[in-house]
């Protein structure tokens, strides 16, 4: 993920990410509308390939660490009729990605 500007997180901010999804490279830019230090960052994108919102979440659990990501996307028109295949796989691939980022974080996952 991309910040802009580079190593300050604040509302207003811009990040662009890119998720290989579908065996395509696709590129979203987002802002983000909420900030609490350590805690929650919220964004909403202003450009890509469809429209979301969503926050991630840091919480204390006790002997560890609770991680939460939540994204809720509209898609335009011409996608709407495959939905459900798309929420599969959007949704596959984002617990595959944060399955990976507990092994990392454990110290279990592989350097990359």
């Amino acid at each position: 993920m991309l910040h802009d500007p580079p190593g300050r997180v604040s509302i207003g901010a811009r990040t662009r990410e890119v998720m290989r999804f579908m065996g395509r490279d696709m590129a979203t830019e987002a802002e983000i509308v909420e900030y609490e230090p350590g805690c929650k960052i919220a964004f909403r994108t202003v450009s890509g390939p469809l429209s979301a919102h969503g926050y991630r979440l840091v919480e204390d659990a006790g002997t560890g660490t609770k991680f939460t990501y939540h994204a809720d996307a509209d898609l335009t028109a011409v996608y709407r009729p495959f939905t459900v295949p798309i929420k599969w796989a959007f949704s596959r691939r984002v617990r595959a990605d944060l399955t990976r980022l507990k092994e990392i974080l454990e110290g279990s996952g592989a350097s990359s």
